[in-house]
């Protein structure tokens, strides 16, 4: 059974290679993911450098998406709501960006958050 899960992943990897999309804009990564938000459409992440460091961002997509929707995120409330799912992700909101920073090698991990909630 266990080459047959090493089979598996290596399948799993193979497929997400093929979906994901990279396209550099002005020095800003744009990576397209095969993983959809509830429009049905594909999430992205934008890397940009930040030193020895790389910051993730959604580019102001999520927030802006639930605003447009109707979810009013100006009340105390809700900011709190918000500020302890963003804490539990280890992403933070900077001007109505979802972002989180990494290093190159933290990438894989954190950009998995990101893609989540960035």
């Amino acid at each position: 059974m266990a080459a047959s899960c090493e089979t598996l992943v290596d399948t799993y990897v193979a497929w997400l290679r093929e979906r994901i999309s990279v396209v550099d804009i002005d020095g800003v990564c744009e990576i397209t993911t095969p993983f959809l938000d509830r429009h049905n459409d594909r999430l992205q992440i934008y890397v940009q450098p930040a030193g020895d460091r790389l910051r993730l961002t959604d580019d102001g997509y999520i927030l802006g998406d639930l605003e447009s929707s109707g979810c009013v995120l100006g009340t105390p409330h809700r900011r709190r709501l918000l500020q302890t799912i963003l804490n539990g992700f280890g992403v933070r909101e900077d001007n109505g960006e979802l972002t989180v920073d990494a290093t190159e090698r933290e990438f894989p991990r954190k950009s998995t958050r990101c893609s989540r909630q960035c």
